[in-house]
């Protein structure tokens, strides 16, 4: 199986962190919200996309509860190679398209020339290693704030770790990664 082609099989489906949750639970101590994380590939739902185009377009939708803070998120990626042949995924938005209208993503039309590179994440880069891809993205945003995201994708888990830090300290986020377990 080709690395890209690993990669989506990889990162793609739906997962939770209900195990972590548990654990936590049982220790007194909740720390991370509970969490689902779903990712698909729609190129097939892409008007136009070009014969040879060899990579691959996901969305992603995330569902996160703690307390009494509930939040869905919804990005677009593209996934691809480099010149140095590493998996690089970029982030996406959709012409005239708010993130939050992907929660229909069945019933949108989308174009190939509407979808735009965004800048709202650095790219990120992964590397295999001990049998899973690993990534890092460091954006800068305003106000001296940076948004370190750092990713371990394996067959069957995902470990992933979002910290927003103003001037070098953490205001959002935990450096413990949210463990997300394969349940489709």
């Amino acid at each position: 199986m080709k690395e890209l082609d690993k990669f989506i099989s990889y990162l793609t489906g739906k997962f939770d962190n209900h195990e972590q949750i548990e654990k936590e639970e049982k220790n007194g101590n909740i720390v991370h919200p509970k969490s689902k994380h779903s990712a698909y590939v729609f190129n097939d739902k892409i008007e136009n996309l070009p014969n040879d185009f060899k990579d691959y377009f996901i969305i992603e939708e995330g569902y996160y509860e703690m307390r009494e803070m509930k939040q869905d998120i919804y990005h677009i990626f593209k996934l691809s190679k480099n010149e140095n042949e590493n998996l690089i995924l970029e982030s996406y938005e959709i012409s005239n398209l708010d993130d939050n209208e992907l929660k229909n993503y069945n019933n949108i039309n989308i174009k190939f020339e509407d979808l735009k590179e965004s800048h709202k994440f650095t790219p990120m880069e992964y590397i295999f290693k001990d049998n899973a891809f690993e990534g890092i993205s460091i954006s800068n945003l305003p106000d001296e704030t940076t948004l370190e995201i750092k990713q371990r994708v394996e067959k069957d888990a995902l470990m992933v770790s979002e910290v927003l830090r103003k001037d070098g300290k953490i205001t959002f986020g935990l450096e413990e990664p949210i463990m997300y377990k394969r349940i489709k």
